[in-house]
Formats: C-alpha cells, sequence, structure tokens
C-alpha cells in the first residue's frame, strides 16, 4: 500500500525530520501534477511528504528542480518548500516505483477570492521576480521554446485536430461538459487561422531564458491575512522566457482586469525590469493560452480518458478556458493582431 510506501521512504531520513505524528494523506491537495501528498509532524516543523505519479518527472529533472529551489533558499520575500537530503544525501528518493521528496509544509491559503486584493497581487509579482532574478545567472538568449510548442499545437488541431475533437464529442453523453466543448470547437476553428501568423512573429523573438515556474497559477501563492507566506508547487520548472509565467499568471488570476494588470507588471518590474521583446511576448503567450486551455482539458478527458480526484475538475477548466477564448474572440481584429 502506498501508506507503508510512505514510512519506509520517511525512514531514510534524519531523525528531526521523521515523524512525530501520525502523517496524513491530503491525496492531491488541489494540484493538478497528480503527485500525492501527505502532511505530518516532525521535530523541524511541519511537512509535507510528496509522491510524483509514474507519468510525473524523471529522477534526473526532479533534482535539476531541487538545485534551482537550492538557489532559491533564503529569498527572503517569500518562502519557499525546498526540498531536503534524506540521509543518504539525495532529495529524491526511489520506493514502490514511485519517486518522493520531503519539504517544510508552508502556512497559509490561496487568495481564492475574485477580484484578487491589489495587495495580494502585487506582493505575489514581487515574489516572482525575485524568483526569476535570483535564478537569472542561468540566462541564455533564444526563442521561447513554450510559444514554439504551443504554436504546434494550434497547427495540429487547424490539421485535423478539431475534427478529431468533433468526433469524440459527438460520441459522449451530451451534458454541459460537452456542449461547452463543442463552443470552443467553434471558435477555435476561426481563431487558430486568424492568430497563427502574428503567434509565428513572435516566436521569433530573441529573449532571456532561464528557469521558470511554469506552471505558476493564483493557488500556488499562500496567505496569512494579507502577507504572503508561502509560493508552492515548482514541478513543472524548466527553461523558458518570463514572460511564460507573467503570462500564465495574468490569464488565470484575473484576465479582465486591466487596473490589477498594470499593478502587477508594476510591482513585477521593480524587482526585476521586463524588456520590451519580454513584454512583447505576454500577449503572445496569453492568446495562445487563451486558445489551449479548454482543448487539453477536453482531450484529457474525452481522449486520454485521464482519472481526477475531483469530478468537477474537467467542467470548471473547460468552462474557464472557454471563456478565455471567448474573451480573446472579442479581442481578435480581422488582421489577427492581439489588442
Amino acid at each position: 500500500m502506498l501508506q507503508d510506501s510512505a514510512s519506509l521512504v520517511l525512514s531514510r531520513y534524519p531523525s528531526r525530520v521523521q515523524p512525530i505524528s501520525q502523517i496524513r494523506r491530503l491525496g492531491n491537495a488541489g494540484g493538478s501534477s497528480g503527485a500525492t501528498l501527505w502532511q505530518y509532524h516532525a521535530a523541524d516543523g511541519e511537512m509535507a511528504l510528496r509522491a510524483w505519479p509514474r507519468h510525473g518527472p524523471t529522477p534526473a529533472r526532479l533534482e535539476m528542480i531541487h538545485g534551482w529551489l537550492g538557489e532559491l533558499s533564503g529569498l527572503g520575500l517569500v518562502a519557499l518548500p525546498v526540498p531536503l537530503p534524506a540521509r543518504d544525501g539525495r532529495t529524491v528518493q526511489h520506493q514502490d516505483g514511485l519517486y518522493w521528496e520531503v519539504a517544510p509544509w508552508l502556512p497559509g491559503t490561496p487568495a481564492l477570492e475574485r477580484p484578487p486584493a491589489a495587495g495580494r497581487v502585487q506582493s505575489a509579482f514581487a515574489a516572482l521576480a525575485s524568483v526569476h532574478r535570483r535564478l537569472s545567472g542561468h540566462g541564455q538568449r533564444g526563442a521561447s521554446p513554450g510559444l514554439r510548442l504551443g504554436i504546434r499545437e494550434l497547427e495540429k488541431l487547424a490539421a485535423g485536430g478539431l475534427d478529431v475533437m468533433v468526433a469524440a464529442l459527438d460520441r459522449s453523453q451530451a451534458d454541459a461538459q460537452a456542449v461547452m466543448g463543442q463552443r470552443w470547437v467553434f471558435l477555435a476553428q476561426a481563431a487558430i487561422p486568424r492568430l497563427l501568423p502574428s503567434l509565428r512573429d513572435a516566436a521569433r523573438l530573441q529573449v532571456t531564458l532561464q528557469p521558470c515556474l511554469r506552471d505558476v497559477r493564483p493557488e500556488h501563492f499562500l496567505f496569512e491575512a494579507d502577507r504572503l507566506s508561502g509560493l508552492i508547487d515548482f514541478g513543472a520548472m524548466g527553461i523558458e522566457s518570463v514572460a511564460a509565467d507573467l503570462a500564465r499568471l495574468i490569464g488565470e488570476w484575473f484576465p479582465d482586469d486591466y487596473v490589477l494588470r498594470t499593478l502587477a507588471l508594476a510591482a513585477y518590474q521593480q524587482v526585476r525590469p521586463l524588456d520590451a521583446s519580454e513584454a512583447a511576448l505576454i500577449a503572445a503567450l496569453e492568446a495562445t493560452s487563451d486558445l489551449l486551455i479548454a482543448g487539453h482539458w477536453l482531450s484529457w478527458h474525452y481522449l486520454d480518458h485521464r482519472h481526477f480526484d475531483d469530478a468537477c475538475e474537467v467542467a470548471r477548466g473547460v468552462a474557464r478556458g472557454l471563456h478565455r477564448l471567448e474573451r480573446l474572440a472579442e479581442r481578435i481584429r480581422p488582421s489577427g493582431l492581439v489588442v
């Protein structure tokens, strides 16, 4: 059983990190990585044990991410769950076909209110900027790999992928989720050919590429009252432009609020200024996500038949993505420019 595996893993850690209370399984704790989490109390404080899924990051990738997190230790603006070494000195442990890690449990809760408080937004974006600035020593020039990947996904959709999705939706139960899927396909069929030329132009921009979170979400920022108490979930880290993190966080948190967008970018640039190419790239990356988010959820559900602990998670993801595509469709001029 997974609980027995968890106990075996924890026995490899120094006594101050081992549990002095019952370890409490939290499932995936609301995350989308597929990892299983446990929380427990140790002599050194509250701890989190994570078991990555079999389809999750490789041990080499996890060790690379842990190395970056180690560089972020003592950042100042925000606490981070830097993984702790076992007695063998390694921060990644293997047990029963899974890879495991232990890190401090960070207090606080996400800012779930909409719109979020301006002070919380500013704190979060300043903290993100401090993460980017600390890791800037790994920087190199190049084109955004995330945007190029998104363009390839859009090209595949235009070349028959949308037809495959329509067929899958037609075979499914005609529920509200499938109706939203049909609406997404209709809008995507019109938007993709109009946007691809400007996205390809943006994909040629040369920007600084460095370690970024790549899947940064508002629920990853924890607050105690209005104080930013932690930033969590680094499993998707990789080399990318900082513009990708900014586009993702803005698009997920307050896509329609231009006042908060202005405050967020100002708070970020007080810590880590953006150059002109990075600023231009944000719009292209955000538009790509606007097009693809609902499609990803539909594909996971109707084509991959992926299981989610929360039965409503797919419907929420499709609805959020459809709303973003509807907003994008209103902003596209006939020339294909995003405004």
